[in-house]
């Protein structure tokens, strides 16, 4: 009987991370360069019941496997293209394609696909919250009024070319984690690579999430927390009938 509050309890716990997952994506539909998170739930091990069959020898005769529930054991990130939104500005960025812009965060190197870029006081291109961009040897200093950007990168400053935007993917995603200020991470021995890209000037990266489907999602996941809620409190009751039953045998 524990087993039973167990493996509803388990299920709760895990429809309550599927649905953490699915309104922080609905609650980022509007952030430019968004990712989705996907909850991913797995069986516990099953353990293989046996019989003792003493026919005529004893024998542990199979009978069948015994679930344990469910457990979210990893989250996926979808790395599929937003919608390309245009809005004018220079200094927006947006990749088609693969790959990640690389800024320098207070605690290193980081990337973004949220091309929503300013200037500074000292001229340093930056992101939104002031995270300097990386070219291919550097920063990227900008000091003219008259910015054009290639989609190969190339940086055209007054006429003049001055730097290339870095763009970098990888060839294990499933490595890099979300950071904070919508930035993601990779470890140091990742292998990165040069993606098939272009960036377009002018545009943001819309987020990927589609909110009709994560409304659904989220349907999906309340119903299946509210049935693990009723069989536990289904479990609940049998126990306290039968601790009132053992309480009343004289």
């Amino acid at each position: 009987m524990l087993r039973g509050i167990y493996t509803a309890a388990g299920g709760m716990v895990s429809q309550q991370i599927a649905i953490n997952s699915i309104t922080n994506n609905m609650a980022n539909s509007e952030t430019s360069g968004y990712k989705k998170d996907t909850a991913v739930m797995s069986p516990f091990k099953e353990h293989l019941m046996y019989y003792l069959d003493s026919s005529q020898s004893p024998k542990a005769v199979p009978i069948g496997g015994m679930p344990y529930g469910v457990e979210v054991y990893r989250t996926d990130i979808s790395y599929k293209q937003g919608n390309l939104e245009p809005t004018g500005r220079a200094l927006d960025l947006a990749i088609e394609g693969d790959g990640f812009f690389v800024v320098q965060a207070p605690d290193g190197i980081r990337l973004t696909r949220n091309g929503s870029f300013k200037i500074d006081a000292e001229n340093y291109l930056v992101t939104g919250q002031g995270y300097r961009v990386l070219g291919q040897d550097g920063f990227i200093v900008v000091n003219g009024d008259n910015l054009s950007i290639k989609e190969d990168g190339r940086v055209i400053d007054n006429g003049v070319e001055i730097e290339q935007v870095m763009v970098l993917d990888f060839t294990d995603r499933s490595a890099i984690q979300k950071d904070r200020d919508g930035l993601f991470s990779a470890p140091d021995d990742l292998d990165a690579v040069v993606p098939q890209y272009k960036i377009r000037q002018g545009y943001l990266e819309r987020s990927n999430v589609e909110m009709n489907q994560e409304m659904s999602s989220l349907l999906v996941a309340y119903r299946a927390y509210e049935a693990n809620s009723r069989v536990f409190q289904a479990y609940d009751q049998i126990m306290q009938q039968a601790v009132r039953d053992i309480g009343s045998l004289r």
